[in-house]
């Protein structure tokens, strides 16, 4: 497996599928099971929330057209045609299948699985038992999940393969089995009020479990160095690609400027800004584009905020990116203290936590020295690796550092020493 691992632009929408296909293959592989021969028709992306889904449904038609969105197993279940597909070695992989949580239940978004086509040409897509137990007998050690392969049409094989990640082997390919179950009218519609009734539930159950009403979020943090501007503006889409391909920016955070599809669109800076102005709404992110100097939009500093917030254990995860003209100005230390006041004195939140990169030295000083960040711990394999030098290298370690609100008032102090209030 010595080709060029390139990443689809759906990437900025549903995350590195090169790497989940890296994973993914290569323990297939060691398990014994050769699908290298093999289609790979379509990966999985779960999403957690029913609005999750229908965002990463809207974002992912800047990069293909919706072949079916039917109830399938008591919930939405969407599968989108890539106009161009997914290109990892020598698999070409067609289409995504997004998935949205059911009534009642708490799903951990991310991709899940990936289906391969065992079957030719000549096979069914209804009753495949006999086909799949011939399948599952070449690897006698092996325990497949046969749940599903009782189903009349397009009955499958499961194995799980670490937590969270799974691969499945069934006869014809997914966009084969929906052309012929919209023929034969086996597609179940949504009912039209289901969006509606289901967004409502979900807002029921998150203000259950919130402890006090979300409070209302920013549109703007200023200082004397820097603007923050939450969500990120429209004209920031341009500048926000731009920063987010930058190798001496992204140095440590290498995946996720997608070095080898050529770096970030603005189309894809434009869904991720989308994304965020949902969260944004719903209160679970406070993502922010910076300008220096506090005057004028005009200079674009880079981005900054709260990656996501936990309102029932008054947390939230921060993080930022500059962009290398911006850098030892005093703006990181004063993003820092803008959203800290704001965190611990209006939102009420008990903890901000910080993770970085191993390797990524300078922000482990900052978190230390300037911060007075506790060191959490270390997370092993965590991040997706930094080593663009090596594409097999799947993951690098994470520092977690943390601050408390009963930490703010000394730390307070020392920033507004630091930056001379």
């Amino acid at each position: 497996m010595n080709s060029i691992v390139a990443e689809h632009p759906c990437s900025a929408v549903i995350g590195s599928v090169s790497r989940f296909l890296m994973v993914l293959t290569e323990k297939t592989k060691n398990l014994g099971i050769d699908i290298s021969d093999k289609e790979i028709d379509h990966v999985c992306y779960r999403c957690s929330t029913v609005r999750e889904y229908q965002q990463v449904c809207d974002d992912l038609l800047a990069f293909g057209e919706i072949l079916l969105n039917s109830m399938i197993g008591g919930r939405p279940i969407a599968m989108v045609a890539l106009r161009e597909p997914i290109l990892f070695c020598h698999w070409s992989v067609r289409c995504i299948e997004v998935t949205c949580p059911k009534p009642g239940k708490v799903h951990q978004r991310g991709l899940e699985h990936a289906e391969v086509v065992i079957g030719t040409e000549n096979d069914s897509i209804y009753n495949s038992k006999p086909q799949l137990e011939d399948f599952a007998r070449q690897y006698p050690a092996i325990q497949f999940d046969e749940k599903a392969m009782h189903k009349e049409a397009n009955a499958d094989l499961s194995l799980t393969l670490v937590k969270g990640m799974s691969v499945k082997f069934h006869m014809r390919p997914v966009y084969e089995v929906i052309s012929i179950e919209v023929e034969t009218g086996h597609v179940v519609p949504i009912p039209d009020d289901y969006f509606e009734v289901a967004l409502a539930e979900e807002a029921r159950h998150s203000k259950a479990h919130t402890t006090t009403a979300t409070p209302t979020l920013p549109n703007t943090l200023a200082g004397a160095k820097s603007t923050i501007i939450f969500p990120p503006p429209q004209d920031s889409d341009d500048a926000i690609a731009a920063l987010l391909s930058d190798p001496v920016a992204m140095q440590h955070l290498v995946a996720m400027s997608l070095p080898r599809s050529g770096g970030w669109t603005v189309d894809a800076a434009s869904a991720r800004r989308q994304r965020q102005t949902t969260e944004f709404e719903n209160g679970s992110s406070l993502n922010g584009a910076i300008y220096a100097s506090g005057a004028s939009k005009s200079e674009f500093a880079g981005i900054g905020g709260f990656r996501s917030i936990d309102w029932w254990n008054r947390s939230a995860e921060m993080g930022i990116i500059l962009a290398p003209p911006f850098w030892r100005q005093g703006i990181s230390v004063e993003v820092h203290y803008l959203c800290f006041v704001h965190a611990f004195e209006e939102l009420c939140l008990n903890r901000i936590e910080f993770k970085t990169a191993s390797s990524n030295t300078g922000m482990v000083k900052f978190c230390k020295d300037v911060l007075n960040a506790n060191h959490d711990g270390t997370l092993r394999d965590a991040f997706p690796a930094n080593d663009s030098s090596d594409p097999f290298k799947l993951y690098c370690d994470v520092e977690l550092y943390s601050v408390l609100a009963c930490e703010w008032p000394s730390l307070k102090a020392k920033l507004r020493k630091k930056l001379g209030l």
